[in-house]
């Protein structure tokens, strides 16, 4: 959209929208001073077994747990 130069005060702002078979998280970066929209992105991530670094096609429940407090507040 609009590149960040030198200098520039930036804002990251990031939400979660996606957490129950993968965490997918939104980015949105604006300028500190006016709040206009330079970019936007994601990022996705997924669980994997710590022993067999098989890939997990569920959140683990102690992950979506901690989250549903967090969102509880």
């Amino acid at each position: 959209m609009r590149p960040a130069t030198y200098g520039q005060q930036i804002e990251v702002r990031a939400q979660l929208l996606e957490y129950e078979n993968r965490l997918k998280i939104g980015y949105e970066i604006v300028d500190a001073a006016s709040g206009g929209r330079l970019t936007k992105g994601y990022t996705i991530q997924v669980a994997i077994h710590a022993a067999t670094q098989e890939l997990q096609f569920v959140s683990p429940p102690v992950m979506i747990e901690k989250l549903e407090r967090a969102w509880a507040r």
